[in-house]
């Protein structure tokens, strides 16, 4: 109770993190990526998931925290630097520690000028060293921000062996998987039921589950602002994925 007065700040997020997942969690699909990442977890204690804008790392993540939280494991969200993980760890409490775009979203000079390469060298060796069964640590990351700090900081390179990584590829979805995804945002959607059905009788969502740009953040992004009726989501979905611009236009910039 101490510890929650003193960084009620902190708990705050997290709790807020934890509501924000259980409301996401209709929209996501299991795939191999789960279990792998689980076993990592399970073998080395800490992992990176790592993988392009808008692929899906962030909600697993998420649907492996909320996989914990409901085994009894407390959740500590890592917003700002890694004093955060240093100043709510307990040791005997079983706790899964988050880091979400760990070196930043565009550039890992974000995170190696505040001297936070050192920081999360310093707690995964804490987190590898801990009691088996009570401290995980999850990381989410841009694969190639991943692999440019590897390059750029000795510190992060010196860590490597601790900083497991799984990678998360949009062509590692089946079609099959893509159109799961795909159904769920439309069943949770705006959109009439007749427009949903048509969509199925005309078969017309093959044309985005075969989509070369297939992304899962275009679709959850079109389905939130324009799911008014099949053809206008129809028509926004197609200009989003022949031009994914706002998808990687700021990592491209960058």
């Amino acid at each position: 109770m101490l510890s929650r007065i003193i960084h009620s700040g902190l708990w705050s997020r997290t709790e807020e993190l934890l509501e924000s997942i259980e409301s996401r969690a209709k929209f996501y699909v299991g795939t191999d990526h789960f279990k792998r990442t689980m076993e990592v977890l399970e073998e080395h204690r800490v992992c990176v998931i790592t993988g392009s804008p808008g692929v899906g790392k962030s909600i697993l993540a998420e649907m492996l925290l909320l996989a914990h939280w409901k085994e009894g494991w407390q959740v500590v969200q890592i917003s700002e630097d890694m004093r955060e993980g240093f100043e709510l760890w307990s040791p005997q409490q079983p706790q899964i520690f988050y880091y979400d775009d760990f070196l930043g979203q565009t550039d890992i000079a974000e995170t190696t000028g505040k001297n936070e390469d050192h920081r999360i060298a310093q707690f995964t060796d804490r987190v590898r060293r801990s009691t088996p069964g009570t401290k995980r640590f999850i990381l989410t990351t841009r694969e190639q921000i991943f692999r440019d700090a590897q390059e750029r900081s000795d510190r992060i390179r010196r860590a490597r062996s601790s900083l497991v990584p799984t990678e998360v590829r949009v062509e590692d979805y089946s079609e099959y998987v893509k159109a799961w995804i795909f159904y769920n945002h439309l069943y949770f959607s705006d959109l009439p039921e007749s427009d949903r059905r048509a969509l199925v009788a005309d078969r017309s969502y093959l044309e985005i589950v075969k989509h070369e740009n297939y992304s899962p953040r275009i679709l959850e992004q079109v389905l939130r602002q324009h799911s008014q009726n099949l053809p206008v989501l129809m028509t926004h979905l197609r200009i989003s994925l022949d031009n994914p611009a706002e998808l990687w236009a700021s990592s491209y910039h960058q």
